[in-house]
This record gives structure tokens, C-alpha cells and sequence, in this order.
């Protein structure tokens, strides 16, 4: 057996989140993410047992190639509420919470 690791720099960065229900199920199971950037929105699902006896990843990691700029993203909750959100961490996870409604 063997490990191998992939040392190769890029300038290239991330976006990664993870939803937490409030109103929804509590891991988002359904709502859909769609990041806003220069190079045009990237809409992301959350779903939960796709494989048999296995699990799924909840959290949503998106590739931003250099010189692209984020601009937004906008979160579809499966209790139906829409979030915007204007300011989005790159390179780290950010723990949105689903707002609750009035």
C-alpha cells in the first residue's frame, strides 16, 4: 500500500458551507445554494441517502478559479423561506442557519 500526496500549489481558492435547519430538517436535506460570481452562478443541492449503505456530505464545497470574484449567494430553503447573503468567506467554512420566519 502507499500514500500519496498531491503537492501541486495553485492560486486558485474556495467556497465551502454548511446549512443548518431551523424550520427545515436540521441538516438542509433539499435546500439549494447558488453562488453568485463574475463567471456566473453555481447552484449546489443538498440531498441525503444517494448510496446504498453509505453516507452522504452535507456541507457544499465550490472551486473558484483565480480571478474570479464572488459576489452573493443565495440559499433555498426546503421550508420554502429564500435567503441572500452578500458577503461570503473564501477559503473557509462558513455555518449558515436557516433564519426563522415571522
Amino acid at each position: 500500500s502507499a500514500i500519496i500526496k498531491n503537492d501541486s500549489a495553485n492560486d486558485n481558492s474556495y467556497v465551502r458551507i454548511q446549512l443548518v435547519g431551523s424550520q427545515s430538517n436540521r441538516d438542509a436535506i433539499g435546500a439549494i445554494a447558488v453562488l453568485h460570481t463574475s463567471a456566473g452562478d453555481r447552484h449546489k443541492y443538498i440531498s441525503g441517502g444517494t448510496s446504498y449503505l453509505s453516507q452522504s456530505e452535507f456541507r457544499l464545497h465550490w472551486g473558484v478559479a483565480k480571478g474570479t470574484e464572488v459576489t452573493g449567494m443565495t440559499i433555498k430553503w426546503p421550508s420554502g423561506l429564500e435567503q441572500k447573503i452578500d458577503q461570503v468567506a473564501i477559503n473557509d467554512t462558513t455555518i449558515i442557519l436557516e433564519p426563522i420566519s415571522e
